[in-house]
């Protein structure tokens, strides 16, 4: 071997044993909403949208999943499960 050759080869270790050092960050498979210190949970896929009604009290969310849900903002308990397309829920704008 060559000293160009040796070189490479110490180089990538070295790269090698840094990313092995490094954590690697937890995958969140959990879709949740966090508002105003409550969380969220029940879609099963990337949320696409969120909006909180006039008075603060409900939230509605729509995900990728296939479902719009309603909340509780308070509680962040579900009130209401619909499946379908954005464009066949009542009342979206």
């Amino acid at each position: 071997m060559n000293l160009t050759t040796i070189l490479t080869l110490g180089l990538l270790l070295a790269i090698a044993l840094v990313a092995l050092a490094l954590p690697i960050p937890p995958v969140d498979t959990d879709f949740y909403i966090r508002y105003q210190g409550v969380r969220f949970d029940g879609h099963t896929d990337a949320i696409l949208g969120v909006e909180v009604s006039p008075d603060g009290r409900r939230l509605t969310s729509w995900s990728k999943d296939g479902t719009f849900r309603l909340w509780d903002a308070r509680t962040g308990k579900c009130l209401s499960v619909r499946r379908g397309r954005l464009d066949e829920v009542s009342g979206y704008r």
